[in-house]
């Protein structure tokens, strides 16, 4: 094994809101109680020994599940689970690209309200607020995380299927 994938290994990593396709490498959270899923919880708070525990957090279609007056709250709880100088990775519907596909008849209202609003087929699968690049860098300003990266999703032209929902990939590091 090399060094680095030796550092890699020795990270101690949480995916927040798992679901049932965990990523590999990490502790597991969701809220629901699902096969390797280690820690059980609404991801709006988190158990005390959670807390400066982790090298890194990895949310995926996680944040845009929480209302305009939680999502600050909620982000501000995450970080608490780094450790100083740990990294948060976190991705959400890039909505700017989302609505410009709309407007410009690329994709149908139908497609547009499942990417907008979510998949509706289980409680929690419910988008309640919608990101662009620019507003999760000030997401991430004010609360304390320093931007390291910040990719918005592919537009429509460079898209690989028809079905497609362009996705803000945004990496900041804990500096509070």
């Amino acid at each position: 094994m090399s060094e680095e994938n030796k550092v890699e290994a020795e990270l101690l990593k949480l995916e927040i809101g798992a679901g049932n396709k965990p990523q590999p490498g990490y502790i597991h959270h969701d809220i629901r109680p699902l096969p390797d899923i280690e820690v059980v919880c609404d991801a709006r708070s988190f158990p005390k020994e959670e807390k400066d525990k982790y090298d890194e957090v990895y949310a995926a279609n996680i944040l845009e599940h929480f209302n305009r007056f939680e999502v600050n709250k909620v982000l501000r709880e995450w970080v608490t689970l780094l450790k100083i100088g740990g990294k948060a990775t976190i991705i959400v519907p890039d909505i700017k690209e989302i609505t410009r596909q709309y407007v410009n008849g690329w994709i149908d209202h139908q497609f547009f309200v499942y990417l907008t609003y979510g998949g509706n087929d289980y409680e929690f699968n419910k988008h309640y607020y919608g990101f662009s690049p620019e507003h999760i860098e000030e997401v991430f300003a004010a609360n304390g995380l320093k931007m390291v990266k910040c990719k918005p999703g592919k537009s429509w032209e460079n898209r690989s299927s028809d079905k497609y929902c362009p996705m803000i990939t945004a990496v900041g590091e804990r500096v509070t």
